[in-house]
């Protein structure tokens, strides 16, 4: 018969477990990053890569992307995004200006902008979402992709480099 005691420690030790592989790094990601050369760091608090792209005219660009995924339809989605602004206010850009990113997502193959954040600070930040079983070229040129309209929306918008 088991004691109260050896109960709540198997508990203790499932718990353990369970929450110990929540926040468990994507060993298949970090592979396919290795593959292609991309140099990465992992933040175990927001369990999200981090990923910086040098670019022209002496600016670099930040990419992240989530060390989870969504399933949707027996496929599993993951989530790139690149952050171009941090706002402290709904109404610290235009109506026009986000009509006119609105617009822009029209023209995307993939991606689109969106605002992250149910309070302040709010992140503006252009999103792709893909199934996690990419080839590793596809993987590379999304993640190109990303950062080259980020920072050009980053430099259009603020004129700075901050991202």
């Amino acid at each position: 018969m088991k004691t109260p005691f050896k109960t709540l420690g198997t508990l203790i030790l499932l718990l353990f477990v369970n929450v110990q592989s929540l926040f468990a790094q994507d060993k298949a990601l970090e592979q396919q990053l290795n593959r292609s050369g991309l140099k990465f760091s992992y933040d175990n608090n927001t369990r999200r890569y981090k990923l910086i792209f040098d670019l022209n005219e002496g600016r670099s660009q930040v990419v992240f992307i989530n060390g989870w995924t969504y399933e949707l339809g027996g496929l599993q989605i993951r989530e790139i995004f690149s952050p171009v602004a941090t706002l402290q206010n709904k109404t610290d850009f235009s109506q026009r200006v986000l009509f006119n990113m609105l617009e822009k997502n029209y023209d995307y193959k993939i991606g689109n902008w969106q605002i992250h954040g149910g309070e302040p600070p709010f992140i503006l930040q252009y999103s792709i979402k893909i199934n996690s079983d990419i080839k590793d070229d596809v993987m590379r040129e999304l993640l190109s992709f990303a950062v080259r309209i980020a920072d050009a929306m980053e430099k259009e918008l603020t004129g700075t480099d901050d991202f």
